[in-house]
């Protein structure tokens, strides 16, 4: 592992996985809290976002590695591949704990979240919606894929950020 794409890339993806669904593993019951929603959501989404930036950091270590000149087509590409396999680990590890190591957890959360609207007073339609989109988003598969496309996101913007900070010309 010492091409610095893959290695920054299973990391990143590593530690998004273990900072947004470790206290999941641990501490399943606090997720089912209502005090916990709004602060666990920051939580999580700032957990995989932190772990993104290792997008630049592999970035940085890929052109250290390359010397010379870097453009900002190599910075791009080098981030949007450590993004790949950041988010290809971190979609891998979401299965992993929604279909083994956690099963039915989905489906609670999802009807525990559902009773917490009602009690903030959701619509009916907004709550028929929610209905509706439950059942996908009950699907450990579907809702890896749909956490996995926001890390996604996460690491394209940092891709692009790393291309332009990252580049230079050599030095004669």
């Amino acid at each position: 592992m010492n091409n610095p794409v893959i290695r920054f890339g299973v990391f990143s993806g590593l530690a998004a996985t273990i900072l947004f669904l470790g206290p999941l593993v641990v501490s399943p019951d606090s997720f089912l809290k209502p005090e916990n929603m709004a602060s666990g959501e920051v939580i999580g989404y700032t957990s995989m976002f932190l772990a993104m930036t290792l997008v630049y950091f592999g970035a940085r270590a890929h052109r250290k590695e390359k010397g010379g000149n870097y453009s900002f087509g190599d910075g791009f590409k080098a981030g949007l591949l450590i993004t790949v396999v950041s988010t290809v680990v971190f979609y891998l590890g979401n299965v992993l704990v929604y279909e083994v190591i956690k099963p039915g957890f989905l489906e609670e959360f999802m009807t525990f979240y559902r009773d917490y609207m009602v009690e903030q007073g959701m619509s009916e339609a907004e709550l028929a919606q929610m209905d509706a989109n439950s059942e996908i988003m009950s699907n450990g598969w579907i809702y890896a894929v749909v956490m996995a496309s926001s890390t996604f996101l996460m690491g394209l913007v940092i891709a692009l950020i790393s291309g332009l900070k990252l580049k230079r010309t050599a030095t004669a």
